[in-house]
């Protein structure tokens, strides 16, 4: 079963969401053509413009692969999470290679495979999950990097097509609903 996670009475200032970060991972900065000459400028120029848009009071829905790295790694990742702005939740990607209470340790609130947010919006990192998602209804997600920004009534909130920067909830479900 999909958690349900209701945000509403939370006093978010504003709801965003953003995937396919893959901190630290040289090879996604040259595969998807990312703008920065090397991946620790890719580093700080993702959380540059992640503190551009989220705010301390702000909700940062991660929906996978917030890095590729391992255990062997793990103090590199938890500086990154400690830099991210706002309360933060991950939904799991298939990059995250840490247990949930791995993440909750370090700063997370939530840590999920999946999500139905208010007005059954759902919430997964791979599109392909999603196929029996009713229609009508917006999947938001990761995992296609620059493939696509929307399809149907799926949107994907990989900062790979949206200017390195997480995407707010509205924007991502007015998307879903212009199919």
């Amino acid at each position: 079963m999909i958690p349900t996670f209701d945000y509403t009475e939370m006093g978010f200032d504003k709801i965003l969401l953003t995937a396919d970060l893959h901190f630290g991972h040289e090879e996604v900065r040259s595969a998807c053509k990312r703008p920065w000459a090397n991946v620790d400028k890719m580093d700080k120029g993702l959380l540059s413009r992640m503190r551009s848009v989220v705010g301390p009071r702000d909700l940062l829905i991660v929906v996978g692969d917030l890095t590729m790295a391992g255990p062997t790694r793990a103090d590199y990742v938890e500086q990154i999470i400690g830099k991210m702005p706002g309360t933060k939740v991950l939904v799991f990607g298939n990059h995250d290679r840490f247990k949930p209470q791995w993440y909750l340790d370090r700063g997370f609130s939530l840590a999920a495979t999946a999500l139905v947010l208010p007005g059954g919006v759902l919430v997964v990192h791979d599109p392909a999950a999603a196929t029996v998602w009713p229609k009508d209804r917006p999947v938001l997600c990761g995992h296609v990097h620059d493939l696509f920004r929307t399809l149907g009534n799926v949107v994907n909130v990989g900062v790979d097509v949206w200017d390195w920067a997480p995407i707010t909830l509205n924007n991502a479900v007015g998307l879903a609903a212009e199919r």
